[in-house]
């Protein structure tokens, strides 16, 4: 793959990250909260807490049927509703074991393909990791390890799909032609 599918990659993962930052999506890092208008999906992992009955609280994920099951409560419709949707639907059921059941629901791993993006193409290490609120390409770029490119002579390492790469030198096309030649071949001449 050269510059041009490298190019056409940046593209698609920009218009995907922007797809998905246009959407109902929260930030998935551990260190900041999800919003409130997340819409809970099929994978994401749920905490139900259920005020006064620490044998009512559990932590479950979301079915890919899309409901999730916990005591007193089977086969809840979860996907399609915010977290604050689906605790008063859980309290309505629970009224009718429960006096009053105050039901918090909250989001520990947002999984749902909503909250994902995938980083494939030319990059280190393509992978697929949870959105977080205000990230850019770079950002995108960064966790996949970075872009890998197939002429650079400046930095080797061994490309994860067994393909010998190296990491581009970005100087090198700034260099006179008969220097750039003379790297690749190995010779210290400047």
């Amino acid at each position: 793959m050269g510059a041009r599918s490298f190019s056409l990659t940046l593209a698609f993962m920009a218009a995907a990250v922007s797809c998905v930052a246009a959407g109902e999506t929260p930030s998935a890092s551990p260190k900041s909260t999800p919003d409130a208008n997340y819409i809970i999906g099929p994978g994401d992992v749920i905490q139900v807490f259920v005020w006064r009955n620490p044998e009512l609280s559990v932590t479950v994920p979301v079915r890919p049927d899309g409901k999730v099951s916990t005591p007193l409560v089977e086969d809840l419709v979860a996907v399609g509703k915010t977290p604050e949707q689906l605790a008063r639907d859980m309290e309505k059921v629970l009224a009718e074991y429960v006096r009053s059941p105050k039901v918090n629901i909250i989001l520990t791993q947002p999984m749902s393909s909503s909250s994902q993006v995938k980083v494939i193409g030319e990059v280190k290490q393509p992978q697929s990791f949870a959105f977080r609120q205000g990230m850019t390409v770079l950002d995108a770029l960064v966790q996949a390890g970075g872009p890998w490119a197939v002429r650079g002579r400046q930095s080797s390492e061994d490309h994860p799909d067994g393909e010998d790469r190296v990491a581009r030198d970005p100087s090198a096309a700034r260099r006179p032609r008969q220097w750039r030649h003379e790297a690749e071949r190995g010779s210290a001449a400047r």
